[in-house]
């Protein structure tokens, strides 16, 4: 986890779309001084230093407004009051050059927070903030970036996005740049990149990411199909609160497929009896949280 000091508060390294909101909670609860708090005992620091004039902090708790970050329900008017009490501040600190200060000035005049909508000038800052060192700020841009070009906010350019996205190095960079190598056709696609990609965001805390893990190896992409191992993965995900209805409806008809076959193979319905055949069958469904094949097992003596 990434986290990085601009004066007295602590601005959190990851910014993105709402989709991501578990993250940002996720990375949310660690204050400035590194100690883990709860998400209203994050809030009240942030809150307190808003209100004492912290641009940092309101241009902060801009974004968790505005993507439902850290708790927050979404309210376009806060992140707009946010956005608008920072906006002298960060502008000046912008002018300095201060790439976390670019960078959500940047994000201010992409989406109109407290400013008319602006892409190109958003375009431009972002591209000021990427610039030269290595800061939250310039983490941050390299995958607005990304996103500007994947999306077609700028110009649509899946090879401009996926340059972004590699160079940012944070978790929302990694999981788009394995997202565009796993299914976008005009790159070429490239499973054993885009597994690496989802590894990494995973790595770093992403909970979608799991999820397409378990997509990889549910259907063999890169890697040989492993039933288990994408309801691992899927279990994972949905334990990190990721809508996983579907994937996990596969799992269960590939389970009851299983069980249906063991069933075949130890009556002989196909030939000749095979209970070791079965037996395998039986722990693969059973490992998949069959209860019949689980009582099969158990019928057997085996396990």
């Amino acid at each position: 986890m990434r986290w990085y000091i601009y004066g007295i508060i602590l601005v959190f390294s990851w910014s993105g779309l709402s989709l991501y909101a578990s993250l940002d909670e996720r990375v949310c609860e660690e204050v400035y001084w590194g100690v883990r708090k709860s998400h209203n005992e994050s809030l009240r620091i942030l809150q307190d230093q808003a209100d004492k004039g912290n641009g940092f902090a309101q241009a902060y708790l801009s974004t968790a407004y505005a993507h439902g970050f850290c708790g927050l329900k979404k309210n376009g008017e806060e992140a707009t009051r946010y956005a608008l009490q920072s906006m002298a501040f960060i502008s000046a600190e912008a002018d300095r050059g201060n790439k976390y200060a670019l960078s959500r000035l940047a994000t201010f005049f992409e989406f109109g927070r407290g400013v008319g909508i602006n892409i190109e000038k958003a375009f431009q800052l972002h591209l000021q903030a990427a610039a030269d060192t290595e800061t939250v700020g310039n983490s941050l841009s390299k995958y607005s970036l990304g996103r500007m070009y994947e999306s077609g906010r700028k110009t649509k350019n899946y090879h401009e996005a996926l340059r972004w996205y590699e160079a940012a190095q944070n978790a929302l960079g990694f999981y788009h740049a394995g997202y565009i190598y796993a299914y976008i056709q005009q790159i070429g696609i490239d499973y054993q990149k885009a597994y690496g990609y989802f590894t990494k965001a995973a790595e770093e805390g992403l909970p979608e990411a799991y999820s397409d893990l378990g997509v990889m190896h549910f259907f063999g992409r890169s890697v040989p199909v492993d039933y288990v191992r994408a309801y691992e993965f899927y279990q994972k995900a949905k334990g990190l609160h990721v809508n996983m209805y579907g994937g996990l409806l596969q799992i269960q008809s590939v389970s009851s497929e299983h069980f249906r076959q063991a069933e075949r193979l130890e009556k002989g319905e196909e030939g000749h009896p095979d209970k070791d055949r079965s037996i395998k069958l039986y722990r693969i469904a059973a490992q998949l949280d069959n209860p019949k094949a689980q009582l099969a097992l158990e019928r057997l003596g085996v396990n």
